[in-house]
């Protein structure tokens, strides 16, 4: 090349320098009608218009040629007869070329390199739509809450794959912008006509002419369409585009598997993952694949319920389309791009459990040296769809169980409970999760101790069934499924087997074990006299003192209903026990190793 090569010369040497061939021009041989025309990427003179007019930056790292670029898009929303409508561009058509784009797609439109989001929004209503900027200060507002950043996806978002073989890097800067109520639109007949052009107040169909900066003419076929129907035709494209690559859609809600439309969110709207192509393994390069990338963080909560640990897991979950989902997992939530876990952790809590930040800075205590990391793929329980997981883990201690707000989550007692995530009801993509305190088995020793007494066991599952369903009970939806009263009377049924249960020791109290054992000729010897102590240790209350006074001897045994408190005077030899006068107190299997030492030191004194 000499001095005299133009700029667009130069930068297809430097391209094919790096392995990208574009053609310089349009081939029109076929005809400017042919499917094949319509399919042609974008030509060299094109994209060194685009690096002219600063909306893309062409960078080349590592040997490769990477092509930046960043596109707002508006949500242009106004309400029309009780629905919510969003503006679609249904055709793009470039005079000069005589390329035509079928987009369906949200008013969007390439950033100038360095601009603000919020000037670019404003640039894209005044090109694309004409719509001046003392129009949209009237009537228009910029729902900046609403505004989000993202990496675009390449196999679904156009302006990535403009021009083939060229990498491109692509964000999204997503907006809403809602119009005025229509009884506050200008009423005067220049502002009138302004609103026509662009199909209100009857939501029609319009086109518009735009002149871009380089002197080019594009035409553009909008039309309206409610929100509802316009995420449902990105969803069936999304459901093509995933059967084209191999994905079984028809899956999607059977058995286990969630629906189409939670992927769908997950990907597109929440920005929580992202689909990436893969040559599939032992399938030759031309086999590809798509492969879910996820990033979770996953709580183990752990707190102390009578001496022994306990983490948090949710057992099954419940979708919003009633099914019942079986999996075993811990407190686990979704991290975005270039979010980290330290990030994510008080926002889990917060929206998987119900826990405020102050009650988390007051009640949790975080382990630090708790922290894992693993990465790896296997088939998603919850898509069909290949998923690489890469999973931070963190241990969280429950430093105070009892604190306020801890009943929600059983404690201290180590109840079950329920939490709901999202909204209920059909179609709302909420889920119900229930939520055991799992012993944990730290270790050999710890898993062969006794567990209690089959009493202690129904005491404790009654007492886990009144606690799930009295917060089922409290949910709003309740009154319009008519559940309100059955739900009562099941708690109220509940609470009554629980308070009989509780009382067995009082029914019990007044009985001679020994004598009634005595006359017994079932049981008789040892036999008798062992069976004799273990119903006196586990279904009797401990209440009478044995005279002295408070010794230097001080034994404390404790159980999940109630607590035994021993005092012993070396020097004068009294005992004095003393239980909680609670009406839940039972003595139970864990109180046997502290009577039995009662016993023995009583025959000593």
């Amino acid at each position: 090349l000499d001095q005299n090569s133009s700029e667009a010369e130069r930068l297809e040497l430097r391209l094919r320098d790096h392995g990208v061939r574009l053609p310089r021009h349009q081939d029109t041989s076929e005809g400017r009608t042919s499917p094949c025309w319509k399919r042609r990427g974008k030509t060299l003179e094109e994209l060194q218009r685009e690096l002219d007019l600063n909306v893309s930056l062409l960078k080349f790292e590592d040997g490769k040629a990477v092509r930046y670029v960043d596109v707002v898009r508006i949500n242009l929303l106004v309400e029309h007869q009780g629905s919510k409508y969003c503006l679609s561009e249904r055709t793009r058509f470039d005079v000069s070329s005589g390329r035509r784009h079928n987009l369906q797609l949200p008013l969007q439109k390439k950033m100038r390199i360095g601009h603000d989001w919020r000037d670019e929004t404003r640039n894209a209503l005044r090109c694309l739509v004409c719509l001046e900027d003392a129009w949209q200060d009237a009537y228009l507002q910029i729902d900046e809450s609403s505004y989000k950043r993202y990496q675009a996806d390449p196999a679904v978002c156009h302006f990535c794959s403009e021009f083939p073989g060229l990498q491109t890097v692509g964000h999204v800067h997503e907006v809403s912008v809602h119009i005025s109520s229509f009884d506050a639109l200008p009423k005067d007949e220049g502002q009138r006509e302004v609103l026509e052009s662009i199909g209100l107040p009857s939501c029609c169909d319009f086109v518009t002419d735009e002149i871009t900066a380089d002197g080019l003419i594009r035409l553009h076929a909008w039309h309206w369409r409610t929100c509802e129907q316009e995420r449902l035709e990105e969803i069936i494209g999304f459901e093509h585009y995933l059967a084209q690559h191999g994905v079984d859609v028809a899956l999607f809600g059977k058995g286990s598997m969630k629906s189409l439309g939670q992927l769908y969110a997950e990907v597109h709207e929440n920005q929580e993952s992202s689909l990436v192509e893969h040559t599939k393994e032992g399938g030759g390069g031309e086999c590809m694949e798509l492969i879910r990338t996820l990033s979770l963080l996953q709580i183990k909560l752990v707190v102390e319920v009578y001496r022994q640990k306990r983490v948090l897991t949710s057992n099954e979950q419940y979708l919003d389309d009633g099914r019942r989902r079986k999996v075993k997992q811990f407190l686990v939530h979704k991290m975005r791009p270039g979010e980290s876990w330290n990030d994510v952790l008080p926002r889990a809590f917060q929206e998987r459990l119900g826990v405020p930040t102050a009650t988390q800075e007051s009640c949790f205590k975080f382990d630090p040296e708790s922290q894992e990391y693993e990465e790896s793929v296997k088939q998603s329980q919850g898509y069909p769809v290949r998923t690489r997981y890469k999973i931070w883990t963190v241990t969280v201690n429950v430093s105070d169980p009892k604190g306020v707000g801890m009943s929600e989550l059983g404690l201290p007692k180590g109840n079950s409970f329920i939490s709901t995530e999202g909204n209920l009801g059909k179609n709302n993509q909420g889920r119900l999760h229930i939520w055991h305190w799992e012993v944990m088995e730290t270790n050999e020793e710890q898993s062969e101790n006794f567990m209690g007494t089959g009493y202690e066991e129904l005491v404790r599952e009654l007492q886990e069934a009144e606690n799930l369903v009295m917060q089922t009970a409290r949910h709003a939806y309740n009154g319009d499924l008519g559940l309100d009263a059955p739900l009562e009377q099941t708690l109220a049924k509940i609470r009554s087997c629980l308070s009989k249960a509780m009382k067995i020791d009082q029914d019990g109290a007044d009985f001679d074990l020994a004598r009634m054992f005595r006359k017994s000729t079932a049981f008789a010897g040892q036999q008798s006299g062992i069976l004799a102590d273990f119903i006196s240790s586990n279904f009797t209350r401990a209440t009478r003192a044995l005279g002295g006074k408070k010794g230097d001897v001080k034994v404390l045994a404790e159980s999940h209903t109630g607590s035994l408190e021993v005092l012993a005077d070396r020097d004068t030899g009294s005992l004095e026990l003393q239980a909680s006068d609670l009406q839940s107190m039972v003595p139970d299997a864990a109180m046997m190793p502290a009577l039995q030492a009662i016993r023995q030191n009583m025959e000593s004194f």
